[in-house]
């Protein structure tokens, strides 16, 4: 015999549809943010698009010499780390360049940006951030 009514398992699904939450508070979206493995707030705060790109090429740079130092990448993934290297570095300086500073002065800047963000976790998380913000379409 076949029942009409609604399976154990579709029973289910349709409580937890009925108590998902509504809409997200901004505190909600703070806190969620401040729980991901990435962090976007440094970028959140930069001033400008060429500032975004300073930081995600210092970060990036950064995951990237702690990456190769601890070996280990398969040749894909080797592939992929080089090619975020070279995006976040044509884009700030193309970005740079677009501001009328000079290879050196750009260069400068991001030297000055390497130095204010701590090392270790705080690149790594802003890296993250930046390859994130990259995959959801913005570019940092």
């Amino acid at each position: 015999m076949v029942s009409c009514s609604p399976s154990a398992q579709e029973s289910t699904a349709n409580d937890l549809a009925s108590a998902a939450p509504g809409p997200f508070s901004a505190e909600d979206k703070r806190v969620a943010r401040a729980l991901s493995v990435g962090n976007s707030q440094l970028l959140d705060a930069a001033d400008s698009p060429y500032e975004q790109a300073l930081l995600c090429n210092v970060a990036i740079n950064y995951m990237a010499e702690a990456l190769e130092q601890r070996g280990g990448l398969q040749p894909d993934q080797q592939q992929a780390v080089a090619l975020a290297r070279d995006f976040f570095a044509e884009r700030a300086r193309d970005l740079g360049l677009g501001r009328g500073k000079s290879p050196v002065e750009i260069e400068r800047d991001q030297a000055t940006k390497a130095s204010s963000i701590p090392e270790g976790r705080a690149k790594a998380q802003l890296a993250i951030g930046c390859v994130q913000r990259l995959q959801n379409g913005g570019q940092s």
